[in-house]
């Protein structure tokens, strides 16, 4: 960045920077241009932007920073677009994670807030958001007092090595069935081992993502690592190749032409079913090629390749496969 040390009189008297968002004091509103242009000056790729304080405040990430009293104030900050919404309370999760979605909320307002004020008001806004998802008073309520009978007592002697030695089960979801389950698991360890401690988290295999497609389907030119399969239209001689690129790539070379523009090669590459064409004059399309089978890693995608090669037998290829396999007699 060159010198660490910059002009003085723009110089800023606080700087924190969290990745790419930097918080800054300068002397004055006047000296932030003349800071920027500093800094982009340092390097071609930079390219600083601002935001100053409006009526006092001024959001960091998601702290509002207040000034007050020739001091700073800061509390929660959320985005315009915020929605408000949370995992609601009738999700099918486990209790303990909506619990937990609670404690993190309102232990995220305390460390953020800098004065019981500013506690209470964010306390409040959270009960206020956390009912519109379905959560009942009473364990609002509950939450807030856990945190605050934690804060008053005296620091905990556990250490992280300590957390590290704790057992993991790992439980299927199924509401009341898994509860059950882990209540006797409990028992039975503390009557064989009581002073062993273990935590249980939970997996579900039913997801919204295995019932619907979230994703456009990839189109067949677009799609790689395939082995596919040329059928001649006119004699229905045939050739199995594979393609680490775009399959559409692969099936406009065999035809002698750009995927891109459509046109002629400068440069024809060699190709089995080009050679069948000129002899054929079968007039190559698109339609004339499907995949047979779909492979990511590139060395079983050459076998996979030698494999419907040795079963279909396709009379274009004529040295055979790409891999060297004994499963077919000779």
């Amino acid at each position: 960045m060159g010198q660490r040390n910059g002009p003085d009189h723009f110089k800023p008297s606080y700087y924190k920077r969290y990745v790419d968002d930097i918080f800054i004091l300068l002397p004055n509103a006047g000296c932030l241009n003349d800071f920027k242009d500093y800094m982009n000056q340092k390097h071609s790729n930079i390219n600083f932007t601002s935001e100053e304080e409006v009526n006092n405040s001024l959001p960091f990430l998601d702290v509002n920073v207040i000034r007050h009293n020739s001091t700073f104030v800061t509390s929660v900050y959320r985005k315009p677009t915020f929605s408000g919404v949370y995992t609601n309370y009738d999700s099918f999760i486990p209790q303990n994670y909506k619990s937990s979605l609670v404690s993190s909320l309102l232990y995220r307002a305390y460390t953020i807030c800098s004065n019981w004020k500013l506690i209470h008001v964010e306390f409040e806004a959270i009960k206020s958001i956390m009912l519109k998802n379905g959560y009942p008073t009473h364990l609002l309520d509950r939450s807030i007092s856990k945190l605050l009978d934690r804060l008053r007592a005296p620091p905990s002697s556990k250490t992280k090595e300590d957390s590290k030695d704790v057992p993991v089960i790992v439980l299927p979801f199924l509401g009341r069935f898994t509860m059950l389950a882990e209540k006797k698991i409990k028992h039975a360890m503390r009557q064989h081992i009581p002073a062993a401690r273990i935590q249980f988290i939970y997996k579900t295999s039913v997801r919204l993502s295995s019932l619907f497609s979230f994703k456009d389907k990839i189109p067949s030119y677009l799609q790689s690592g395939v082995v596919y399969h040329y059928k001649c239209s006119k004699c229905k001689s045939a050739y199995i190749g594979e393609t680490t690129r775009h399959t559409k790539r692969r099936y406009y070379e065999h035809m002698g032409k750009s995927a891109l523009t459509d046109k002629a090669l400068a440069r024809k590459v060699p190709s089995a079913i080009g050679d069948h064409n000129s002899i054929c004059n079968s007039n190559i399309k698109e339609q004339d090629f499907s995949i047979l089978c779909r492979e990511s890693n590139e060395y079983k995608l050459l076998v996979k390749e030698t494999i419907f090669i040795n079963m279909l037998k396709p009379k274009l290829n004529l040295q055979g496969g790409s891999m060297p396999v004994k499963l077919f007699k000779s």
